[in-house]
């Protein structure tokens, strides 16, 4: 599957998720704040009640196709590229936040910034998956894959003010490297895929178990056995011994 064709599935995405958006913002009623509650409430405490940009639902009305994906956690993201961290947002890593901060110097939008960091991240991690069903598949299966992934209902928030699509690129590109025994930068990914959200911690003990189960069965009995015969094992072992039971 070349990136022509991830390209094509990934456009013909996203016109559906701007068709929804539109049909939403036209037949749904505005809920603008992030508490949920509407206009009226945002209107009683406008400092206390803020959209995800801080402006209220004027800023939202302007161009609700760009800023319907920014709400709930999209706004805390936002806040803490803005301003640093606030109140209850330790919840929230600070790789997507930083990167939404740095591209903004350029764009001068934090929206526009996260939603460019989202679908590139998106596109990539499109690219690692493909590449690592190639691994133990035929390339006939990508596209029925790709097609499922973003047919998932919650698809939209690889396309939203999020970081689901950062984690998944960071992700999927950790397990290739592993796979392909790119050690290093395996890890490096790993890193930042934990820097991102706090379930990419887990790659740590997955990409250890890669690298060990990347050796043949009799190289680590020849490893281990070597260890257990060397000149300097016993002597170590025997004076751990002694201090630990002696």
């Amino acid at each position: 599957m070349k990136f022509a064709h991830i390209l094509k599935y990934f456009v013909i995405w996203q016109l559906a998720l701007l068709l929804i958006a539109s049909l939403s913002a036209k037949l749904l009623p505005l809920r603008g704040t992030f508490v949920g509650e509407g206009t009226a409430v945002y209107n009683t405490n406008p400092l206390l009640y803020r959209t995800f940009v801080g402006e209220g639902t004027a800023v939202y009305n302007t161009n609700p196709l760009l800023y319907s994906r920014a709400n709930f956690d999209g706004f805390h993201y936002v806040r803490i590229a803005q301003r640093g961290y606030g109140y209850a947002q330790e919840a929230f890593f600070p790789l997507y936040p930083n990167l939404i901060r740095f591209f903004t110097t350029y764009l001068k939008n934090y929206v526009v910034s996260g939603l460019l960091i989202s679908n590139l991240s998106f596109l990539v991690s499109l690219m690692f998956l493909v590449r690592i069903i190639k691994l133990d598949f035929s390339y006939l299966k990508a596209p029925a894959v790709i097609a499922i992934l973003l047919l998932f209902p919650t698809s939209l928030y690889f396309g939203s003010v999020y970081t689901e699509s950062l984690f998944l690129a960071l992700v999927t590109g950790s397990f290739y490297f592993a796979r392909t025994k790119k050690w290093w930068l395996a890890g490096i990914l790993g890193a930042l895929a934990s820097y991102t959200r706090f379930v990419g911690i887990f790659l740590w003990p997955a990409i250890p178990v890669s690298w060990v189960s990347s050796f043949s069965l009799p190289f680590l009995l020849n490893g281990i056995s070597k260890a257990v015969n060397s000149n300097t094992f016993f002597p170590f072992f025997s004076s751990l011994q002694d201090f630990l039971f002696t």
